[in-house]
């Protein structure tokens, strides 16, 4: 019986131990990390002393209950990162594709993120200075798919 009790608690402890681990390095840095890091280190004690509380405690209820955890607010968080950090690239590979072909251009774009976390080009915007309009849509319309709104500067 005591062997099942050890096995069965240092399962449960490694298991919180790897999943708060998981999930630490999944989280964005800034300031939800910190609070995260927080929250995580109270899982993983409260899986450690768990079992040795009492049954008529208020800790005793199911695993599920006891270590929800809202995480919502952070894939938010991390979503929004993914997509201006996206942008920045496709922005940057964009404007460096047009000045292969002598096209001196600034490009906008607007990039989202459906449920399944597929993402997609919704809006291109050239901001032309030099060159032709004409060969810089077709150049975007290649790289994003889209068709770009061209405004001469």
């Amino acid at each position: 019986m005591i062997e099942s009790f050890i096995k069965t608690w240092g399962i449960a402890l490694c298991t919180a131990a790897l999943l708060a681990g998981l999930l630490s390095a999944a989280a964005p840095d800034g300031p939800l990390a910190r609070s995260l890091k927080y929250i995580l280190g109270l899982y993983v004690l409260l899986a450690a002393i768990t079992p040795f509380i009492g049954a008529d405690s208020v800790l005793n209820a199911e695993a599920s209950d006891l270590f929800e955890v809202d995480t919502s607010g952070v894939d938010a968080a991390y979503d929004d990162s993914v997509l201006r950090g996206s942008e920045a690239v496709i922005e940057e590979n964009l404007q460096a594709a047009l000045a292969v072909y002598g096209l001196d251009a600034q490009a906008d774009v607007i990039i989202s993120m459906d449920d399944a976390r597929n993402i997609y080009c919704n809006r291109a915007i050239l901001y032309i200075t030099h060159g032709d309009s004409a060969r810089a849509a077709e150049i975007a319309r290649a790289q994003l798919g889209i068709e770009p709104e061209i405004i001469r500067r």
